[in-house]
């Protein structure tokens, strides 16, 4: 698994079981309930992301440049000679319409990507984490 996704995906977790153990110590019922219904308004929002931004492909030009998702602490700069840095990997990327594939630890790992455009912000997704970044520079 890609590290900078795995890093996202223990936050979430983190952030996930933080906001139950709240909501079970201070309300003490309806737990699944809650889970259940901030599980669909994220499939939802994933559903409506993905038919606005994937539905346009992406070029290479417009992703060069460096990318930041301050909600994760995470960044990525894409350089026009093929190649990435996501905060301390490095690898190698290719684009086909919104299909993105990243390889690094030197060609051992490839894993794809969708990715599009939601105005000015851009969008990667892998099974069901997404990311949205802001242009950095």
């Amino acid at each position: 698994m890609n590290p900078l996704f795995a890093f996202i995906a223990v936050i979430a977790l983190c952030m996930t079981a933080s906001a139950c153990a709240g909501s079970s110590q201070e309300a003490g019922e309806g737990t699944e309930t809650t889970e259940a219904s901030q599980s669909v308004e994220t499939a939802a929002a994933r559903v409506a992301v993905n038919q606005q931004v994937f539905q346009t492909p992406v070029e290479s030009s417009s992703i060069i440049g460096k990318w930041q998702n301050d909600e994760n602490s995470v960044s990525i700069e894409f350089k026009d000679d093929g190649t990435y840095i996501n905060d301390s990997i490095d690898g190698t990327y290719t684009l086909t319409e919104n299909t993105l594939t990243l390889t690094y630890y030197g060609g051992e790992v490839t894993e794809d990507y969708s990715i599009g455009f939601l105005d000015d912000q851009l969008v990667l997704v892998r099974d069901d984490m997404q990311l949205i970044f802001d242009r950095s520079e």
